[in-house]
């Protein structure tokens, strides 16, 4: 009989760190920074529709801030940019999704599960002030 694993309950945090994922800066700061750091072409986002526990857009572009306001004008919800990473190698949004799987909705959204959040919280702590 195979042994079972010890559940990792840091395990998408794992998972971004193996991915080397840099969190940059939230969306406030975004522009007045300069916007994209030279070298990088391509970020992963997190766009959170509603609340605390509305569900979570994982997605892919090259300006995050640009591409909140556009998804704000078709939802009636608030919508909120929670993190950044920069993905120079453009699979970052893939792995994501694929390791999410059992948290998706539709298209790129995602169920704001525990793991996600915490995930979350620490993209922005890594991101800092």
């Amino acid at each position: 009989m195979k042994r079972r694993e010890a559940y990792n309950p840091n395990w998408l945090i794992a998972l971004l760190e193996d991915c080397g994922a840099e969190s940059v800066y939230p969306d406030s700061d975004f522009h007045a920074r300069g916007g994209s750091p030279p070298d990088v072409r391509n970020f992963v986002y997190f766009i959170q529709s509603g609340g605390a526990k509305g569900p979570i857009k994982i997605g892919e572009g090259w300006n995050p801030p640009l591409r909140l306001r556009s998804f704000q004008i078709g939802n009636p919800k608030p919508l909120r940019l929670l993190a950044v990473i920069c993905d120079s190698s453009e699979t970052l949004e893939g792995i994501l999704h694929d390791a999410l799987s059992l948290a998706h909705i539709r298209g790129e959204w995602f169920i704001a599960t525990n793991d996600l959040l915490d995930a979350i919280a620490w993209l922005q702590r890594k991101a800092g002030p």
